[in-house]
């Protein structure tokens, strides 16, 4: 019983709230009007995963370029819009 009013009181205080409120003689900090630009991705980074193959438990360490991986999702949804589905009828 103590664990969830324990959680309820938690998450009910506000730790970024200040602990007075600002007096109107010092403005309040302002957020940034721009986000930072977005990190440009780089189509030749090399990304590594761990994958098991089918009828295996151990894995083995999987390496491709953001290209090729781009491509391979790019594929495999161009298959998946071209290939009758089970129960429906092929257009």
């Amino acid at each position: 019983m103590l664990i969830p009013i324990a959680a309820l009181l938690l998450a009910a205080a506000d730790p970024t709230a200040p602990a007075s409120p600002a007096s109107p003689s010092q403005p309040a900090a302002a957020a940034p009007a721009v986000a930072p630009a977005a990190k440009a991705e780089n189509k030749n980074e090399v990304i590594c995963w761990y994958e098991a193959p089918v009828g295996t438990h151990f894995k083995q360490k999987m390496c491709a370029t953001r290209a090729q991986l781009d491509a391979q999702r790019r594929n495999a949804a161009d298959y998946m819009s071209r290939t009758p589905m089970a129960g429906r009828s092929a257009q």
